[in-house]
């Protein structure tokens, strides 16, 4: 399953929900999960919580998601990619996030 996130975490709580959900499914182990941040919700692998909505939600489920996920992505050349790295994750370009989303099961978008 890939789920992608799109939403601004400073706005909106879908990302804190997204990544809670992402981090519950991953840990179930019966499906292999996949995550890839988009747009303005990359800021959430580089900036601290405390300026996101939900953002404890968010710290507490980041570390799970590393742990549990087949994979991490973020869009090559993000603007919003900024600073150091607070999780694991992969650059990928919009061809191969295509491709990746083509190879899934299921996709779901926040």
């Amino acid at each position: 399953m890939l789920i992608v996130i799109a939403s601004d975490p400073r706005t909106s709580h879908r990302p804190a929900e997204a990544i809670r959900v992402a981090a519950g499914l991953a840990a179930l182990g019966t499906l292999p999960i996949d995550v890839c941040f988009c747009g303005a919700a990359a800021l959430v692998l580089s900036k601290p919580s405390e300026e996101f909505v939900d953002g404890e939600i968010i710290e507490k489920n980041l570390a799970l998601l590393e742990k549990q996920a087949q994979g991490i992505w973020a869009e090559t050349g993000d603007p919003f990619l900024e600073g150091a790295k607070r999780i694991r994750y992969t650059r990928i370009g919009l061809t191969e996030l295509s491709q990746l989303a083509n190879r899934q099961s299921q996709v779901i978008r926040f």
